[in-house]
Order: C-alpha cells, then sequence, then structure tokens
C-alpha cells in the first residue's frame, strides 16, 4: 500500500490542489480506516474544532493548517500529528507524517467514495485524468497502455508500462480472454487473438495471429503454452507453414508432390 500511494502520487502531483483552500477540508464526512480495520469519521470544523466519531463514540479535538509548510497539525486528543500534503482533491487526503518517510495515511470522501476503497478510487482517477487503459494480465500484473489524446483504445506507438516500470518486448495475455498485447520499445504495436488449430496428425497448438478471420505471416505460433522455435507444421496434405523463433515466416502449397511458396 505504501509504494502504490508513492508511485500514484508522483504520477497526478499535478493534478493535486492544496488544504490551503480549507474549503476542501471544512465540514466533509473525512473518513480513515484504521490499523484495527475500523472506521473512524473526521470533521473539520471551521473554528478549528476536530470532530472525531469512531463506534458511535465522539471526541473533540483541534486542528490548523500551516500554509508556509503545506502541513496540517491534527490534535486527537489521545496524540498530535503533523502531516504534510501528499496529494490532495476533493475525494480524498493523502498525507504523510511529517519526519517519517513511509508513515501514509488517507482521508476518504464519503461524498466521493462511499465505499472507502481510496485505491479503487485513485485508481481510476488516474485512468481518466491521465488517459490511461489498464489490462490485467495472465501472470496478474498490471499493463498500463497511455493513450494518445483523444483516443480510448490502444493505438500503435502508445507508451506501456507494467507495474509502474517499462516492460520488455514481446506477447502478453489479458487474463480470462483470448487477446494477446504485443508490445515493442516500451510502446503498444498490436493487439492479436489466440485461435486453435491441429495439425496434420490432429495435433493442437495455438496461433497468436493479427486478423479473427484468418493467420498470416509474422503471426505467432504457440505448443503447449510456449511459443515456438524454428519449426514446420502441416496442416494438411498440401498446406504447411514454417517457422522461425515461433513466427510464421512462410506458408508452402503442395502441388504436383512438391512444395511451393
Amino acid at each position: 500500500m505504501k509504494e502504490f500511494l508513492i508511485n500514484i502520487s508522483k504520477e497526478l502531483k499535478s493534478l493535486s490542489l492544496s488544504l490551503n483552500k480549507t474549503s476542501i477540508l471544512i465540514n466533509k464526512p473525512w473518513t480513515l480506516v484504521d490499523d484495527e480495520n475500523e472506521i473512524q469519521k473526521l470533521i473539520f470544523k471551521k473554528n478549528k474544532d476536530l470532530v472525531l466519531s469512531k463506534n458511535g463514540v465522539v471526541q473533540m479535538g483541534r486542528w490548523d493548517y500551516f500554509p508556509e509548510a503545506k502541513s496540517i497539525l491534527i490534535d486527537r486528543k489521545y496524540d498530535t500529528i503533523l502531516c504534510n500534503e501528499v496529494f490532495i482533491d476533493n475525494g480524498i487526503l493523502i498525507l504523510k507524517i511529517d519526519g517519517t518517510n513511509d508513515t501514509y495515511f488517507t482521508l476518504s470522501n464519503e461524498n466521493y467514495i462511499p465505499d472507502l476503497n481510496p485505491v479503487r478510487y485513485l485508481k481510476e482517477l488516474k485512468s481518466k485524468k491521465l488517459n490511461i487503459k489498464e489490462f490485467l494480465l495472465k501472470d496478474n500484473n498490471v499493463l498500463e497502455v497511455h493513450l494518445s489524446k483523444n483516443q480510448n483504445k490502444p493505438s500503435v506507438g502508445d507508451k506501456v508500462v507494467i507495474q509502474g516500470v517499462k516492460t520488455v518486448d514481446g506477447l502478453f495475455k489479458i487474463l480470462e480472454s483470448d487477446k494477446y498485447l504485443e508490445i515493442r520499445r516500451n510502446t503498444f504495436s498490436h493487439i492479436f487473438v489466440g485461435k486453435k488449430y491441429n495439425d496434420i496428425n490432429s495435433q493442437e497448438f495455438q496461433i497468436i495471429q493479427r486478423s479473427d478471420n484468418d493467420f498470416q505471416l509474422r503471426d505467432y505460433v504457440f505448443k503447449n503454452d510456449r511459443i515456438s522455435k524454428d519449426d514446420e507444421i502441416i496442416l494438411s496434405q498440401t498446406k504447411k507453414i514454417i517457422l522461425h523463433n515461433g513466427i510464421i515466416v512462410r506458408v508452402k502449397w503442395k502441388l504436383f508432390n512438391l512444395w511451393w511458396i
């Protein structure tokens, strides 16, 4: 969670507001899920009173904001903490306790996040504001395609990262789908579809192909869920495909007992 908050705060930094505009903070139903997995509600009043409620039990505290440090002082009666702004918007406050490197916590505005799920909210905010399309991969990693301006689906050349870092070239299978994404030089290249075939001996294999209709040159061939190497596959008495590094480089037809390109 800490790493997620650090990374997404950096990515959304340009979109962050500030508590200097105290209307973001005041008289809003801010909630915090504490270490005991219980919900605390905090209501910041204009007169600097702080209403704290947990399991219906209310305590009164105090708060103050220091714009020169972009920090908020929260007196919860049982402790007083100074927190620095990390990311602020109308739906969420990400704060870090002053003087620490990794003590983060989030406050969710119930009016914007009724399910109190800040991770979901931040991911949706990131996708919307930065125009990012996410794909959950077979290995459960998340591949992000940074879509071109005004686009709602990947196009050739869009930048791609996996789990926030650059990725290697190759094919990446979308979880619970027959679709594959081809990545070249950390950019989106093409969406492929996996189709099953049988060779002349009824052995099943898969072609990851550009077209829904039929395979073509430069499509990928998989056997036993692994990409094939140099090989030839006879499909019928009159047709076979030639592979190099698992890619179809030639299709041959048999005519008068000879194989022709």
